[in-house]
């Protein structure tokens, strides 16, 4: 007795979900356009009266002079052997290997240590630089 009821069951949901698709379906289909078509529009031009306009003005664009972004060297790692202390910064060209007091572009190494290197700015003022971080170098 159960075995008729579940095949009605089954026929019924498969009819319900058919009737469901294709009202989804069908209906926006039946609806007229909201809009012309662009074929049928006259405002938009065909392809030979386009062909036969002149050409539009074109104004030169203003020159943008770009410039390159500045040169900036990455703290890679520092070395600390008994006395010897250096500093290995990575640019986009070369590495430069960095002492105590030495030069990177306006800066000196005051100090290099397991936590960075400390650069004097121009202006005097002292700068911690951690592994992986950037200095800009003129």
């Amino acid at each position: 007795m159960a075995k008729p009821r579940q095949t009605w069951l089954r026929t019924a949901s498969v009819a319900a979900a058919a009737l469901g698709a294709a009202l989804l379906i069908g209906s926006p289909m039946r609806r007229t356009p909201s809009a012309l078509s662009h074929a049928r529009d006259r405002r938009i031009p065909s392809v030979a009266a386009v062909a036969m306009m002149p050409a539009p003005e074109s104004i030169p664009a203003a020159a943008s002079v770009l410039q390159p972004p500045p040169a900036t060297a990455t703290l890679e790692g520092v070395s600390l052997l008994g006395d010897v202390r250096q500093a290995m910064f990575r640019t986009p060209t070369e590495t430069i290997t960095l002492t105590e007091g030495a030069q990177l572009g306006d800066r000196r190494a005051t100090r290099i240590g397991a936590e960075g290197v400390e650069l004097r700015e121009p202006s005097g003022r002292l700068r911690m630089v951690g592994i992986g971080g950037r200095v800009p170098i003129e």
